[in-house]
């Protein structure tokens, strides 16, 4: 997928000044202030709130647009928005570097607490709750058309520690992961899956445990389990070179 690096160093900004107490309470404009980057490289302000609300992943498409997890619904916050977290798509319309247009992707309970966000073609991969979706936008709206389950019953609902975001890898696989709080990995219909090595992906020692990390067709068939026994790892990545 094409990364526009500007964006993303923006929004890594945006993300770094929400973690930290300390720096919540500075002007948003100033969130940049407290970052070191390294030579030729420049750190602008992208986003900040109220357009979006304690992001937790991004991704960004072949347009350059910024695609967001907003979680409001998170644990002892869970009933806080009663219509469900979102899926927000920020663009830069003017080319001046900051986003100038919202527009909600999706929105529902069922992708409260949602923790990740992978964006290919006129697909949207969602990890969400104990669940993963498959969104599509038909008529290239910004707007989920239809709404199908990848894998389901995954476990770690409510939990940072569960299912993360999925990247597409070079040779044309999903790779993806979860953290310890997640149990198992099933399909749709929610059978446990068997992976190319013949064990079931289950936290049961046999011999799989802990946190684990996999990947799969873009249908979610072939899965393989890459590793296991980890705490949390937020997300993975795969270079060119196929090392993850």
């Amino acid at each position: 997928m094409h990364i526009n690096c500007r964006p993303a160093l923006s929004v890594l900004a945006l993300l770094v000044a929400l973690a930290s107490p300390a720096l919540a309470k500075q002007p948003p404009e100033k969130a940049v202030a407290n970052l070191d980057v390294g030579e030729g490289l420049e750190t602008t302000l992208f986003a900040s709130e109220p357009m979006m609300l304690s992001p937790s992943s991004i991704d960004i498409d072949h347009l350059g647009r910024v695609w967001v997890c907003e979680v409001v619904n998170y644990r002892g916050h869970r009933n806080k928005r009663q219509e469900g977290d979102r899926i927000l798509v920020l663009e830069d319309t003017s080319g001046d570097g900051k986003a100038d247009k919202s527009t909600v992707f999706y929105q529902g309970r069922e992708i409260d607490s949602v923790h990740g966000v992978c964006v290919l073609g006129n697909k949207v991969i969602v990890s969400a709750g104990d669940n993963v979706w498959i969104m599509t936008d038909e008529d290239g709206d910004l707007k989920a058309d239809k709404k199908a389950a990848l894998f389901t019953k995954i476990g770690g609902a409510q939990h940072d520690h569960g299912i993360h975001a999925f990247c597409f890898g070079p040779d044309g696989k999903l790779y993806f992961n979860f953290g310890n709080a997640s149990r198992q990995l099933t399909d749709a219909s929610g059978k446990i899956i068997t992976d190319k090595a013949g064990n079931e992906v289950k936290a049961s020692r046999q011999p799989y445990q802990q946190g684990m990390a996999f990947r799969c067709d873009l249908d979610g068939s072939n899965v393989e389990t890459l590793g296991w026994n980890f705490r949390n790892n937020w997300e993975v990545t795969v270079d060119s070179f196929g090392t993850v």
